[in-house]
């Protein structure tokens, strides 16, 4: 859209292709850059809880020491989790899927290429049943984004209230970051949980930590789970149950 808007302004064509390539990159990295944002702070902000940590720590001493657990088994199952064989393949799979995931990158940009420096218009001549049935499937992936997008906003700016009327610190922040992992399929709900529940158990306890996972919860699930499905078949042409299937 963004080329074809140039092109009706008369802006030469390779212009607008290579400015619509950065844009689309520019908001990639964005992503990416508040992610980081997000991690630093929630790692700068843990050391100033290091007594509460050491609390909480103590307290599950206790509580294990209740069911038979003693510290000696407690320190050797860390351990074991801590092993450094372990550490390696994480440190190693960690790694693989960065290089995936800049394989990724590199083919979405000569895709972006392809597509922005325009075979469309050979394939409308030749075969121009094939070029409209392509042209509105691009308008219902755009569409589905937008929704995506909308409802993904809408949610993060809820939690970004539930977690002020709880009480927890940086929760614009938190806000942020659960507009980003809404874009990651199946497990970006949990990453964009565990720090701000983390941070309100040794912020506030327990209960406020449980009331940040029950928040999060039931708003994806009310919002993105049975109205967003409604708005998402709209846009796509799909009814609503295929849609939530």
């Amino acid at each position: 859209p963004i080329v074809a808007l140039a092109s009706r302004h008369h802006v030469p064509r390779p212009v607008s292709a290579v400015g619509a390539i950065i844009l689309i990159y520019a908001f990639i990295i964005g992503l990416f850059v508040a992610l980081g944002v997000a991690i630093a702070q929630l790692v700068e902000t843990l050391p100033d809880y290091s007594g509460k940590f050491e609390a909480i720590w103590t307290q599950l001493q206790t509580l294990l020491g209740r069911f038979g657990v003693d510290q000696s088994t407690l320190m050797s199952q860390v351990s074991r989790m801590l092993d450094t064989s372990r550490i390696v393949m994480l440190a190693q799979g960690m790694l693989s899927q960065v290089t995936s995931f800049g394989s990724v990158l590199m083919i979405m940009a000569l895709t972006v290429v392809f597509l922005m420096f325009d075979m469309a218009r050979a394939l409308t001549a030749l075969k121009p049943e094939i070029a409209a049935a392509l042209a509105g499937f691009a308008r219902a992936v755009r569409s589905y984004w937008l929704v995506s997008t909308i409802f993904g906003l809408i949610v993060a700016v809820l939690d970004v209230v539930a977690l002020g009327i709880l009480g927890v610190p940086m929760a614009v922040t938190w806000g942020v970051l659960s507009f980003i992992t809404n874009y990651i399929p199946n497990i970006g709900f949990f990453i964009g949980l565990i720090p701000p529940a983390l941070l309100a158990l040794v912020d506030s306890g327990p209960w406020t930590a449980l009331w940040v996972v029950v928040a999060y919860a039931a708003l994806n699930f009310v919002i993105q789970t049975l109205i967003q499905p409604k708005f998402t078949g709209d846009a796509v042409g799909l009814n609503t149950t295929t849609t939530f299937l």
